[in-house]
């Protein structure tokens, strides 16, 4: 089954197995064996996305400031914008939302702050490939293309 969507799909499954493998310090060791494979990313093909458990995988994130977090994002977004743009761009609005967006001073301080950076890109994350973990967005968004992510990021609306 996986085989025939891979000869089908060639070129979209290639640009989803070389996230984080490609060019990149840090590779990706979530693919163990061929088994494997689907389980890790199948979000790319269906989102069983419930807004119903936003709550439940983001206790801590407010689901009003998550809806206007996330229609900020899509006003800012630049599909051209490199890696270390996009991530200049999530941090801007992460600290517009009062995240810290250096991981020191959050430890240090945590109640002058709503969460970490990684608080708030959680919200990316869930909205994405409704998981708590995954390779990088700006990657995973790449993948996606403009019009499924915000459709995806749209879905709390």
């Amino acid at each position: 089954e996986l085989a025939k969507k891979i000869e089908e799909n060639s070129k979209y499954f290639i640009s989803i197995f070389e996230i984080e493998r490609k060019d990149c310090d840090r590779v990706r060791k979530d693919f163990i064996n061929f088994s494997t494979v689907w389980s890790e990313i199948e979000y790319f093909f269906n989102l069983n996305f419930k807004k119903e458990n936003f709550k439940e995988v983001l206790p801590n994130i407010n689901l009003e400031d998550a809806k206007q977090i996330v229609e900020d994002f899509i006003k800012s977004y630049n599909e051209n914008s490199t890696k270390e743009e996009w991530f200049e761009n999530v941090k801007n609005l992460a600290s517009k939302y009062n995240y810290a967006t250096n991981g020191k001073e959050y430890q240090a301080n945590p109640e002058k702050y709503n969460g970490g950076i990684a608080d708030f890109v959680a919200i990316f994350r869930y909205l994405l490939t409704g998981r708590k973990n995954s390779p990088d967005l700006y990657s995973i968004m790449k993948v996606l293309g403009k019009e499924e992510s915000f459709k995806r990021l749209n879905i709390l609306q």
